[in-house]
C-alpha cells in the first residue's frame, strides 16, 4: 500500500473524482460560489420557477437571474462535457488551500455515504399529499 500523497495536485485529483462521482449519482455540485450539475440531452433541470431541458447532454452552471439587484429565479448555463472538470475546478478553487480542497472532497463523499444509509422516504411526502394532510 502506497502512502496518501498530500500535494495540491494530488488534493485537485482527488477531488475532480469526486465531483465525477457526484455527477454520476445525479448530484449538484457547489464549489465555492458555483453550482453544478451534469445533464444528459432531454433531462430536466429544476430552478425556482421554472423547470428546462437540457439541449445537450454536460455540465451545466446554475446562474442567478436578477430584476435590478434582486435575485428573482436561476437558469442554466452549459459548460461542456465531463472532461471540463479539471477546468472548473482549476478556476473556481484556484485560491483554496489543500486543506480546503481535501474539506470538499471529504464533504462529497461523506454526503453520499450517508445518503446511501438513509431510507428513501419520499413516499411518505406523496402519502401525505394524496391523503389532503
Amino acid at each position: 500500500m502506497q502512502p496518501r500523497q498530500t500535494t495540491r495536485t494530488a488534493a485537485i485529483a482527488r477531488l475532480c473524482k469526486a465531483i465525477e462521482r457526484a455527477f454520476e449519482r445525479g448530484e449538484s455540485v457547489m464549489l465555492t460560489t458555483h453550482e453544478y450539475t451534469y445533464r444528459k440531452k432531454g433531462e430536466e433541470l429544476e430552478s425556482e420557477h421554472a423547470v428546462y431541458e437540457a439541449l445537450a447532454t454536460g455540465i451545466y452552471q446554475k446562474a442567478p437571474v436578477t430584476h435590478g439587484r434582486e435575485v428573482v429565479d436561476h437558469t442554466f448555463i452549459y459548460y461542456g462535457s465531463r472532461d471540463e472538470i479539471a477546468g472548473i475546478v482549476g478556476r473556481d478553487c484556484k485560491d483554496l488551500t489543500y486543506q480546503e480542497l481535501e474539506e470538499m472532497s471529504v464533504g462529497l463523499n461523506a454526503g453520499a455515504v450517508l445518503r446511501s444509509l438513509a431510507p428513501d422516504r419520499s413516499h411518505l411526502k406523496r402519502d401525505e399529499q394524496e391523503l389532503g394532510l
